[in-house]
C-alpha cells in the first residue's frame, strides 16, 4: 500500500509539473510580454528629438512592456555614415526620413503623437500592461 502511494504522489506531482511548464510555455507563445519598438531618429533633426521625449516617457511608462532601440541614421552631409546593420534596417523598414517609428516590425503611419503611439504599443497585446488603462 505505502509503494502505491508513492506511485500516486509522484503521478500527481510529475502532473502538476507538465501543467506549470506547458502553461508557462503556453503564456510565453501566445502573449508576449514585450513589444519591440524601433525609433529611427537624427540628433540634428528637430521632428526627431520632439518625437525622441515622447518614446523616453512612454517607455517610463510601460516598465519593461516595451523593448526600444533607437537607431541613428545618416541625415545631413556633415552626419557620419551608416553602418551596415543600419542600413539593413533602413532598407527592410523602407526609411528615407526621420523620424520613423517601426512598432513589431511594421512602420507606424499615424501621426507620431503620444496617443497614437500608445494606442499602437497596446494594440499589440493579447493581455495589456497597466499602462494600456492609466490614459484619460
Amino acid at each position: 500500500m505505502a509503494n502505491k502511494t508513492k506511485i500516486t504522489l509522484a503521478t500527481i506531482l510529475i502532473f502538476f509539473s507538465l501543467i506549470v511548464v506547458t502553461s508557462s510555455c503556453f503564456v510565453g507563445l501566445v502573449f508576449p510580454k514585450q513589444i519591440e519598438l524601433i525609433f529611427f531618429s537624427n540628433p540634428n533633426c528637430r521632428a526627431s528629438a520632439d518625437v525622441d521625449k515622447i518614446i523616453e516617457e512612454i517607455d517610463t511608462m510601460f516598465n519593461g512592456s516595451i523593448y526600444v532601440n533607437k537607431i541613428i541614421v545618416k541625415l545631413y552631409d556633415s552626419d557620419g555614415e551608416d553602418s551596415p546593420d543600419v542600413k539593413l534596417l533602413r532598407e527592410r523598414y523602407d526609411v528615407d526620413g526621420v523620424p520613423t517609428i517601426v512598432i513589431n516590425g511594421k512602420p507606424l503611419n499615424k501621426k507620431y503623437t503620444e496617443k497614437n503611439i500608445i494606442n499602437e504599443i497596446c494594440r499589440q497585446f493579447i493581455l495589456k500592461p497597466r499602462a494600456c488603462f492609466k490614459r484619460g
